[in-house]
Protein backbone atom coordinates (compact mmCIF):
# COMPACT_ATOMS: atom_id res chain seq x y z
CA UNK A 1 0.00 0.00 0.00
CA UNK A 2 2.86 2.34 0.94
CA UNK A 3 4.61 1.90 -2.38
CA UNK A 4 1.16 2.19 -4.45
CA UNK A 5 0.59 5.50 -2.78
CA UNK A 6 4.19 6.30 -3.49
CA UNK A 7 3.75 5.97 -7.18
CA UNK A 8 0.01 7.25 -7.06
CA UNK A 9 1.87 10.48 -5.49
CA UNK A 10 4.73 10.67 -8.30
CA UNK A 11 2.28 10.73 -11.19
CA UNK A 12 -0.34 12.85 -9.79
CA UNK A 13 3.54 15.58 -9.22
CA UNK A 14 3.85 14.46 -12.98
CA UNK A 15 0.49 15.30 -14.30
CA UNK A 16 0.34 18.76 -11.88
CA UNK A 17 3.91 19.61 -14.10
CA UNK A 18 3.20 18.62 -17.38
CA UNK A 19 -0.23 20.97 -17.08
CA UNK A 20 1.84 23.64 -15.85
CA UNK A 21 4.29 23.30 -18.74
CA UNK A 22 1.15 22.95 -20.87
CA UNK A 23 -0.36 26.11 -19.51
CA UNK A 24 3.47 27.73 -20.25
CA UNK A 25 3.35 26.23 -23.59
CA UNK A 26 0.58 28.24 -24.61
CA UNK A 27 1.64 31.80 -23.45
CA UNK A 28 5.06 31.38 -24.76
CA UNK A 29 4.74 34.95 -26.26
CA UNK A 30 3.85 36.86 -23.33
CA UNK A 31 6.57 34.77 -20.61
CA UNK A 32 9.23 33.88 -23.08
CA UNK A 33 10.99 30.82 -24.35
CA UNK A 34 13.85 31.47 -21.87
CA UNK A 35 11.22 31.24 -18.75
CA UNK A 36 9.25 27.83 -20.44
CA UNK A 37 12.91 26.07 -20.82
CA UNK A 38 14.19 27.42 -17.43
CA UNK A 39 10.47 25.80 -16.11
CA UNK A 40 10.89 22.51 -17.94
CA UNK A 41 14.43 21.97 -16.45
CA UNK A 42 13.31 22.38 -12.73
CA UNK A 43 10.43 19.90 -13.38
CA UNK A 44 12.98 17.64 -14.21
CA UNK A 45 15.19 18.53 -11.45
CA UNK A 46 11.86 18.21 -9.21
CA UNK A 47 10.11 14.88 -11.08
CA UNK A 48 13.15 12.76 -11.66
CA UNK A 49 15.19 11.05 -8.45
CA UNK A 50 18.73 11.65 -7.93
CA UNK A 51 18.82 14.78 -9.87
CA UNK A 52 20.95 17.18 -8.84
CA UNK A 53 21.40 19.03 -12.14
CA UNK A 54 19.41 19.89 -15.43
CA UNK A 55 20.41 21.38 -18.68
CA UNK A 56 18.66 21.80 -21.82
CA UNK A 57 21.52 22.68 -24.69
CA UNK A 58 19.67 24.18 -27.71
CA UNK A 59 21.04 23.49 -31.67
CA UNK A 60 22.76 26.36 -33.54
CA UNK A 61 21.99 24.74 -37.08
CA UNK A 62 23.88 27.02 -38.80
CA UNK A 63 27.09 27.16 -36.61
CA UNK A 64 26.53 23.10 -35.77
CA UNK A 65 27.16 24.41 -32.28
CA UNK A 66 25.40 23.82 -28.78
CA UNK A 67 24.62 26.60 -26.27
CA UNK A 68 23.09 26.09 -22.85
CA UNK A 69 19.10 27.13 -23.18
CA UNK A 70 18.61 26.61 -19.59
CA UNK A 71 20.19 25.23 -16.59
CA UNK A 72 19.26 24.21 -12.93
CA UNK A 73 21.81 22.97 -10.37
CA UNK A 74 25.06 24.32 -11.10
CA UNK A 75 26.72 27.28 -8.97
CA UNK A 76 28.08 28.79 -11.98
CA UNK A 77 25.79 28.49 -14.90
CA UNK A 78 27.51 31.31 -17.00
CA UNK A 79 30.21 28.27 -18.32
CA UNK A 80 26.75 27.58 -20.48
CA UNK A 81 27.89 30.58 -22.75
CA UNK A 82 30.35 27.96 -23.95
CA UNK A 83 29.99 26.15 -27.46
CA UNK A 84 30.05 22.54 -27.93
CA UNK A 85 30.00 20.96 -31.28
CA UNK A 86 27.90 18.81 -32.49
CA UNK A 87 29.60 15.27 -32.24
CA UNK A 88 31.28 16.37 -29.05
CA UNK A 89 30.58 15.63 -25.58
CA UNK A 90 27.71 13.28 -24.82
CA UNK A 91 25.24 16.01 -25.40
CA UNK A 92 27.02 16.38 -29.07
CA UNK A 93 26.56 12.70 -29.66
CA UNK A 94 23.15 12.78 -28.70
CA UNK A 95 22.39 15.24 -31.55
CA UNK A 96 23.94 13.38 -33.87
CA UNK A 97 22.72 9.60 -33.12
CA UNK A 98 19.05 10.80 -31.98
CA UNK A 99 19.27 8.38 -29.17
CA UNK A 100 19.15 8.73 -25.45
CA UNK A 101 22.46 8.13 -23.94
CA UNK A 102 22.37 6.97 -20.01
CA UNK A 103 26.20 6.70 -18.65
CA UNK A 104 25.51 4.85 -15.19
CA UNK A 105 29.48 5.97 -14.17
CA UNK A 106 30.88 8.92 -15.93
CA UNK A 107 34.55 7.82 -14.21
CA UNK A 108 34.27 4.39 -16.11
CA UNK A 109 32.66 4.75 -19.20
CA UNK A 110 34.66 5.50 -22.47
CA UNK A 111 31.98 7.54 -23.93
CA UNK A 112 32.46 10.64 -21.25
CA UNK A 113 35.63 12.52 -22.30
CA UNK A 114 36.92 14.49 -19.06
CA UNK A 115 38.39 17.96 -19.16
CA UNK A 116 41.27 19.66 -17.14
CA UNK A 117 38.33 19.47 -13.93
CA UNK A 118 36.90 16.88 -13.09
CA UNK A 119 32.65 16.81 -13.20
CA UNK A 120 30.78 17.12 -10.11
CA UNK A 121 28.67 14.20 -10.90
CA UNK A 122 28.31 10.51 -11.42
CA UNK A 123 25.35 9.73 -13.56
CA UNK A 124 24.23 11.58 -16.53
CA UNK A 125 21.72 10.77 -19.16
CA UNK A 126 20.70 12.77 -21.86
CA UNK A 127 17.79 12.38 -24.87
CA UNK A 128 17.39 14.78 -27.80
CA UNK A 129 15.15 17.41 -28.77
CA UNK A 130 13.97 17.11 -31.74
CA UNK A 131 10.21 18.25 -33.63
CA UNK A 132 10.27 14.96 -36.41
CA UNK A 133 13.63 15.26 -38.20
CA UNK A 134 14.52 18.73 -37.11
CA UNK A 135 17.07 18.65 -34.35
CA UNK A 136 16.99 21.46 -31.77
CA UNK A 137 18.90 20.55 -29.21
CA UNK A 138 19.26 18.19 -25.84
CA UNK A 139 17.68 18.06 -22.22
CA UNK A 140 20.41 16.38 -19.35
CA UNK A 141 20.10 15.58 -16.07
CA UNK A 142 22.82 14.51 -13.35
CA UNK A 143 23.14 12.87 -10.24
CA UNK A 144 25.92 12.69 -7.64
CA UNK A 145 25.02 8.78 -7.38
CA UNK A 146 26.11 6.08 -9.80
CA UNK A 147 23.57 4.29 -11.04
CA UNK A 148 20.87 7.11 -10.66
CA UNK A 149 18.50 6.41 -13.60
CA UNK A 150 16.42 3.62 -14.62
CA UNK A 151 14.33 3.26 -17.72
CA UNK A 152 10.69 4.79 -16.49
CA UNK A 153 13.10 8.13 -15.78
CA UNK A 154 14.80 7.91 -19.65
CA UNK A 155 11.06 7.88 -20.83
CA UNK A 156 10.08 11.32 -18.36
CA UNK A 157 13.46 13.17 -19.62
CA UNK A 158 11.75 11.96 -23.03
CA UNK A 159 8.59 13.78 -22.45
CA UNK A 160 10.05 16.67 -21.27
CA UNK A 161 12.37 16.66 -24.15
CA UNK A 162 9.13 17.02 -26.23
CA UNK A 163 7.40 19.82 -24.42
CA UNK A 164 10.29 21.67 -24.66
CA UNK A 165 10.74 20.94 -28.46
CA UNK A 166 7.48 22.48 -28.30
CA UNK A 167 8.26 25.88 -26.69
CA UNK A 168 11.50 25.67 -29.20
CA UNK A 169 9.24 25.61 -32.38
CA UNK A 170 6.41 27.90 -30.56
CA UNK A 171 9.29 30.69 -30.06
CA UNK A 172 10.55 30.22 -33.55
CA UNK A 173 6.93 30.06 -34.89
CA UNK A 174 6.41 33.27 -33.58
CA UNK A 175 9.50 34.90 -34.26
CA UNK A 176 9.02 34.18 -37.69
CA UNK A 177 4.85 35.44 -37.71
CA UNK A 178 6.15 38.83 -36.23
CA UNK A 179 9.16 39.63 -38.77
CA UNK A 180 6.73 38.64 -41.49
CA UNK A 181 4.30 40.97 -40.76
CA UNK A 182 7.60 43.50 -40.44
CA UNK A 183 8.28 42.79 -43.51
CA UNK A 184 4.88 43.12 -44.92
CA UNK A 185 4.45 46.23 -43.20
CA UNK A 186 7.58 48.08 -45.01
CA UNK A 187 6.41 46.97 -48.07
CA UNK A 188 3.42 47.95 -47.87
CA UNK A 189 4.68 51.49 -46.76
CA UNK A 190 7.65 51.58 -49.70
CA UNK A 191 4.45 50.35 -52.36
CA UNK A 192 2.03 53.78 -50.45
CA UNK A 193 5.43 55.90 -51.29
CA UNK A 194 5.49 54.77 -54.40
CA UNK A 195 1.77 55.59 -55.40
CA UNK A 196 1.89 58.97 -53.26
CA UNK A 197 5.75 60.35 -53.40
CA UNK A 198 5.99 63.20 -56.17
CA UNK A 199 10.13 63.24 -55.02
CA UNK A 200 12.18 60.18 -56.10
CA UNK A 201 14.73 61.00 -53.86
CA UNK A 202 11.96 61.55 -50.76
CA UNK A 203 11.55 57.89 -51.38
CA UNK A 204 14.50 56.21 -51.83
CA UNK A 205 15.32 57.19 -48.19
CA UNK A 206 12.53 56.00 -46.53
CA UNK A 207 12.77 52.66 -48.57
CA UNK A 208 16.49 52.13 -47.14
CA UNK A 209 15.44 53.40 -43.79
CA UNK A 210 11.92 50.89 -43.35
CA UNK A 211 14.63 47.93 -45.07
CA UNK A 212 16.98 48.48 -42.49
CA UNK A 213 14.34 48.70 -39.53
CA UNK A 214 11.96 45.90 -40.36
CA UNK A 215 14.22 43.60 -41.76
CA UNK A 216 17.37 43.62 -39.54
CA UNK A 217 20.08 44.88 -42.36
CA UNK A 218 23.00 46.39 -40.40
CA UNK A 219 23.25 48.82 -43.49
CA UNK A 220 21.30 49.81 -46.81
CA UNK A 221 22.22 51.25 -49.52
CA UNK A 222 20.87 52.26 -53.03
CA UNK A 223 22.75 53.24 -55.89
CA UNK A 224 21.97 54.60 -59.74
CA UNK A 225 23.72 53.44 -62.65
CA UNK A 226 25.10 56.29 -64.62
CA UNK A 227 25.65 54.98 -68.38
CA UNK A 228 27.62 57.25 -69.21
CA UNK A 229 30.19 56.73 -67.02
CA UNK A 230 29.68 53.23 -66.31
CA UNK A 231 29.70 54.04 -62.53
CA UNK A 232 27.01 53.39 -59.86
CA UNK A 233 25.90 56.47 -57.80
CA UNK A 234 24.79 56.38 -54.21
CA UNK A 235 21.81 57.78 -53.95
CA UNK A 236 20.75 57.08 -50.40
CA UNK A 237 21.66 55.33 -47.69
CA UNK A 238 20.45 54.85 -44.04
CA UNK A 239 21.72 56.12 -40.70
CA UNK A 240 24.34 58.84 -40.77
CA UNK A 241 26.99 57.05 -42.52
CA UNK A 242 24.36 56.86 -45.50
CA UNK A 243 24.12 60.92 -45.16
CA UNK A 244 27.76 61.58 -45.56
CA UNK A 245 28.32 59.14 -48.05
CA UNK A 246 25.19 60.79 -50.34
CA UNK A 247 26.59 64.31 -49.09
CA UNK A 248 30.14 63.13 -50.67
CA UNK A 249 28.23 61.78 -53.89
CA UNK A 250 29.72 58.15 -53.25
CA UNK A 251 30.15 56.09 -56.38
CA UNK A 252 31.04 52.67 -57.29
CA UNK A 253 32.84 51.80 -60.23
CA UNK A 254 31.13 48.86 -62.41
CA UNK A 255 32.73 45.49 -61.42
CA UNK A 256 33.62 46.79 -58.89
CA UNK A 257 33.87 44.65 -55.33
Amino acid sequence: NIQQETELQQKLREANAMSDIALALSETEHIGLENVLQLIVASAKDLISNVEQAVIHLLDSQEQVLTYGAVIGFEDPGGGKKKMRVGEGIAGQVVLSGKTINITDVSTDPRFVKLDTEPTYRSLMVTPVHSGNRKLGTISVSSNLPFAFNENDIKLLSQLGTQAAIAIENANLLESTQQALKESNALYRINQGLVTSLEPGDLLQDTVELLQKNFGYYYVQIYVAYPESEDFVMRAGSGRIGMQLKARGHRIKAGAV
